[in-house]
């Protein structure tokens, strides 16, 4: 359910942005992304990678799957 929506918000993204966009779970598995192809692979080292460039603030965030359901 909740990579719907994130496959939603990402493909309506798509044309508005000049690189590729995902999102991984917390084991690595890409589980939305603007290329199709990435979907349900796995991304080893990013959370490291990242966290080495410095953005610390924009990973490891918990998303309230709840927030999703219906009121």
């Amino acid at each position: 359910m909740s990579s719907r929506i994130f496959q939603n918000v990402i493909t309506q993204m798509k044309d508005s942005i000049d690189r590729t966009v995902g999102v991984l779970d917390d084991r690595g598995f890409v589980i939305a992304c603007s290329d199709l192809s990435k979907i349900g692979g796995t991304c080893q080292g990013v959370r490291e990678e990242l966290l080495s460039l410095g953005f610390d603030d924009y990973i490891e965030k918990p998303i309230d799957l709840k927030s999703f359901e219906k009121i």
